[in-house]
């Protein structure tokens, strides 16, 4: 079974992502800086030139698209 991606163990409700935001943060960065996720219906985006280009982007990641793909 191969490890879950830190997309899918981001759960802020969860107390395991609290006590350890940080690192699952900085391999959320490596891994994939801009990333959907379904669970919460958003975007995480975990650097700032994605956040501009993001920002910018108000096609690509509208929340009617989010919520669209559910």
């Amino acid at each position: 079974m191969p490890h879950p991606t830190a997309a899918e163990q981001f759960d802020p409700q969860n107390p395991r992502f609290t006590a350890d935001r940080f690192t699952l943060l900085a391999q959320m960065r490596e891994e994939a800086p801009v990333t959907f996720l379904p669970a919460l219906h958003v975007y995480a985006v975990t650097r700032w030139q994605e956040v501009h280009d993001v920002l910018g982007d108000a096609v690509t990641f509208a929340s009617s698209e989010a919520f669209s793909a559910r």
